[in-house]
């Protein structure tokens, strides 16, 4: 017979992003990994970025996460670089995924980022300006 474990869902998420938006590119990722329940701690993570057309472009190499390093409560976190530039205004989607030390498998939303020429923000031009008299 087997024992089966009870735990809290985790957060899983990558700092500064938001799902209902496109992302500006930053090179440097935070995969943030938050659980209430104490013995669920982060074992390991790494992080994947693709293309529209489903392309793996980058996978980090997985990470074995040290619990020394950790200084908020229920709360983990690791620093991935994406070490080479995207193509300018293209969509590329980025997760974070997780294992922890109960062999429990969680995955962030799936987050969109592009690069742009103007620091993330989009402008419309404007060019049916008339000047009276």
């Amino acid at each position: 017979m087997g024992v089966i474990k009870y735990t809290t869902q985790p957060e899983v998420t990558i700092g500064g992003m938001e799902i209902a938006t496109t992302n500006k590119h930053t090179y440097d990722y935070t995969g943030i990994y938050h659980q209430t329940d104490a013995s669920e701690k982060l074992y390991s993570s790494y992080m994947k970025l693709w293309d529209t057309e489903g392309n793996i472009l980058f996978e980090s190499p997985t990470i074995t996460h040290m619990t020394g390093n950790d200084t908020i409560p229920d709360t983990a976190t690791e620093l991935f670089n994406i070490p080479f530039e995207l193509e300018f205004g293209r969509i590329y989607k980025i997760r974070y995924f997780v294992t922890t030390v109960n062999d429990l498998y969680a995955v962030s939303p799936e987050y969109r980022i592009t690069i742009t020429n103007n620091g993330g923000v989009e402008f419309e031009a404007v060019t049916d300006l008339a000047v009276k008299v």
